[in-house]
């Protein structure tokens, strides 16, 4: 029996189209996936064999470790000279213990050998591609020829091409077929930390300066009536002079330290991470 692996794609690794209205041939022409290969998993891709007991990829063991883009244009070589010159290069912070390929799904728009575009319509081609974002090298390519599924009550033949992707999208947008990214979701909980911060000192000033109302008749002038310990001040009837007393809500520090807490949990920068204790020892 046929068993499906699922397997959790980081969305930060995949790229489309700005207009892409999804990751299915319908919605987009092309997608491109950033896979990066731990040691042990490039060993197992090198051993790989295809039904005709060739290498399943060409190259393989050619992708240098690290992530990097080949140097393609002029311009691109141009700023590798300057960095290496000001000393701005991301070499060393390149350098890692992965190696990195790219799948790419791609729809291809190809003439039929033998015809003209005016007589026959040119056909639509699902092409799978594997190469290396570092030599620019294709290291496999295969036509995705999708699956045949047949109407039992019309008999009719259907094929349908298919990219290995489902639709999840644990914060969804209206207007977007991805979800809400992790730099949006950290600045939406800073504006709600801000503005409750700001609610905080605005509801402590308020009870260590409450508002106070007097009659007009009084002559009281309260530019002399300033807070401060220990200040005496004369008023002609007390009884007369109304003081609106407002208590700050302690819950408000608690409800910064929930956007605290949240931030962390988004970012996994937690007290352990931090190197900080998360006990009494």
């Amino acid at each position: 029996s046929a068993m499906v692996r699922w397997v959790n794609v980081p969305a930060e690794n995949i790229f489309v189209p700005v207009d892409a209205k999804g990751l299915q041939v319908n919605q987009t022409s092309r997608v491109f996936e950033i896979i990066p290969l731990t040691e042990n998993k490039y060993e197992e891709m090198l051993q790989a064999k295809d039904e005709n007991g060739q290498p399943f990829f060409d190259g393989l063991k050619d992708v240098p470790v690290g992530f990097r883009l080949a140097d393609s244009t002029a311009m691109q070589v141009l700023t590798n000279i300057r960095d290496a010159i000001f000393g701005t290069e991301k070499q060393a912070s390149d350098d890692r213990d992965y190696r990195y390929i790219v799948e790419a799904y791609l729809t291809y728009w190809y003439q039929p050998k033998g015809t003209k575009e005016s007589d026959v319509p040119r056909k639509m081609a699902e092409l799978v591609v594997w190469f290396s974002p570092a030599t620019a090298k294709v290291l496999r390519k295969r036509l995705n020829k999708g699956k045949t599924y047949t109407d039992k009550k019309t008999g009719k033949t259907t094929n349908i091409i298919k990219r290995p992707y489902a639709l999840c999208r644990p914060d969804p947008r209206w207007d977007r077929f991805w979800g809400q990214s992790l730099p949006e979701r950290l600045r939406h909980t800073q504006e709600e930390l801000d503005y409750t911060h700001n609610l905080s000192i605005n509801a402590k000033d308020l009870a260590m300066r409450p508002v106070v109302l007097y009659p007009e008749s009084h002559n009281i002038k309260p530019e002399d009536y300033k807070t401060a310990p220990g200040v005496w001040a004369p008023v002609p009837d007390p009884k007369s002079v109304e003081v609106l007393r407002i208590q700050a809500d302690p819950s408000m520090e608690s409800e910064e330290d929930r956007y605290w807490e949240l931030a962390e949990r988004d970012t996994g920068l937690t007290e352990l991470f931090q190197g900080r204790s998360t006990g009494p020892d």
